[in-house]
C-alpha cells in the first residue's frame, strides 16, 4: 500500500553546513542543483502519471479515476496548473508554466468526498518534468487513500494499537536517491514527534521491526502526526540529506514527503 511514499512545506537549511547564503535566488539554485537538475527551469514543465490507491503493501494498485491533480505554489496555495485524471485509464498530464524559474510547489490529488486528499511535498523547487512510475513510487504518481485503505495502514502499524485520530495527520515518507531508487538504512527524525514513526519492512508491511529504511521500498509512516509545522531530518550512510519543514494536514488527508539523498 505504501510501496515503492503534505499543507505546505519548505526546505529549511542550516546555512553553516549547507553553504546556503540566505539569498532566495541563490538558495533555490543550490537546492535545485543537488541532483543535477537544471538551475534554470524550462518555460514549461510537464507532470504525467496515474492516479491510484495501493491495493496492498507490496505495491499492487487499484486505479482511481477522475481525480483532480494540481500543482500549487507552496506558500500562497495558488494553483499553477490543474487537470483531472482520465475517467477510464486514470492517466493524467498537465503542463506547468514555469517561465524559466523553478517553482516552489506541492502536488495535490483530490476526489472528495470518497478519497482523502493527498499532498506531496517535494524536496526542492521543481525544475524538471515529473513522470510517474508505479513500479517504484516517485513524484508524478498520484497515490490516494480512502477510509478502508487508511484503516489498513493504521491496523498494520506496529502492534495494531494505533487508531487514527481525525484531529491529527498521517505522513508517508519516500526516501530516494537522485534517480529515484529507494535508499536503505536511513533514519528519520520528526519535531514534534508523531505518536509513532514506523518503517516499511522488506516484506512490505509496517510491523515495527525496523529502525530505518530498507532498500526495496525506502518508506516510512508517521502515525497521528501533530498538525501544523513539522521539521524533518534524515541521516544515512553515504548520503547527504537537506532538512525540511512541512505543514501537516489533519483530518481526511495523507501527506507524502519526498526525502532525496545526494
Amino acid at each position: 500500500m505504501l510501496a515503492g511514499t503534505a499543507g505546505c512545506g519548505r526546505l529549511a537549511f542550516d546555512e553553516t553546513t549547507s553553504g546556503v547564503d540566505g539569498d532566495d535566488a541563490v538558495d533555490d539554485a543550490l537546492m535545485v542543483a543537488r541532483c543535477g537538475d537544471p538551475v534554470i527551469a524550462p518555460a514549461t514543465l510537464r507532470m504525467t502519471g496515474k492516479t491510484f490507491s495501493f491495493g496492498n503493501f507490496q505495491g499492487a494498485i487499484s486505479l482511481q479515476t477522475s481525480v483532480a491533480a494540481s500543482v500549487r505554489e507552496r506558500v500562497s496555495g495558488t494553483v499553477l496548473a490543474m487537470t483531472t485524471s482520465d475517467a477510464t485509464t486514470a492517466d493524467y498530464s498537465v503542463d506547468i508554466p514555469a517561465g524559466g524559474h523553478a517553482p516552489d510547489a506541492v502536488l495535490v490529488y483530490s476526489r472528495t468526498p470518497d478519497l482523502f486528499t493527498t499532498t506531496v511535498f517535494l524536496d526542492r523547487p521543481l525544475a524538471r518534468d515529473l513522470v510517474g512510475d508505479t513500479t517504484v513510487w516517485n513524484p508524478g504518481n498520484g497515490s490516494v487513500w480512502g477510509g478502508a485503505e487508511m484503516a489498513v495502514v493504521y491496523g498494520s502499524g506496529g502492534d495494531g494499537s494505533h487508531s487514527r485520530d481525525s484531529l491529527k495527520g498521517t505522513i508517508t515518507f519516500e526516501v530516494r536517491d537522485c534517480v529515484g531508487v529507494p535508499i536503505p538504512n536511513v533514519t528519520l527524525t520528526l519535531t514534534p514527534a508523531p505518536e509513532i514513526l514506523l518503517y516499511q519492512s522488506t516484506t512490505g508491511g509496517i510491523d515495527g521491526s525496523r529502525s530505518d529504511t530498507e532498500g526495496t521500498y525506502g518508506s516510512a509512516v508517521a502515525f497521528n502526526a501533530e498538525p501544523g509545522a513539522t521539521h524533518v531530518e534524515a541521516t544515512g550512510p553515504g548520503f547527504t540529506f537537506d532538512p525540511m519543514d512541512v505543514t501537516v494536514s489533519a483530518g481526511d488527508s495523507m501527506d507524502m514527503v519526498v526525502v532525496r539523498g545526494y
